[in-house]
């Protein structure tokens, strides 16, 4: 494979429950700045849900351990700072866009599924060789 494809920021792939009981698919970006909109991650089984959610949760926690709410460089020192951090965000009652928007911004090429020297969390140049998954030499 030469081409990168199905970026999971962009494409609409996690299943959500709106404030309607609807259920509809959104990008990984959509999921994370629009989490206040929507009831529930609604993948055909619950342990999908899960695998999402702790993706969703380590792009949150990687955004806040080094960014404040409003997008300014501000390290974690202490841990009251982490509990102070997290306790404003939680009663903003959505996630600050900004600051999360730009880090997906920076790492949009490492979120395509398929690519050929990056695959979202998968080993790059796995072929089937006497029935047996091995990295190309």
């Amino acid at each position: 494979m030469n081409e990168t494809e199905f970026n999971l920021l962009d494409e609409p792939w996690i299943r959500v429950m709106d404030d309607n009981c609807q259920i509809k698919e959104v990008s990984l970006t959509d999921a994370l700045l629009n989490a206040h909109k929507y009831k529930a991650l609604k993948g055909e089984m619950p342990t999908q849900d899960i695998v999402i959610l702790r993706l969703m949760l380590a792009i949150v926690h990687t955004v806040f351990s080094r960014v404040d709410a409003d997008g300014n460089e501000a390290e974690l020192e202490e841990e009251d700072d982490a509990v102070d951090r997290w306790e404003s965000l939680w009663n903003n009652r959505k996630i600050p866009e900004k600051p999360v928007r730009e880090y997906l911004e920076k790492w949009h090429e490492r979120f395509w599924l398929f690519h050929p020297e990056r695959p979202f969390g998968q080993m790059a140049g796995l072929t089937i060789r006497n029935r047996i998954w091995c990295v190309k030499a």
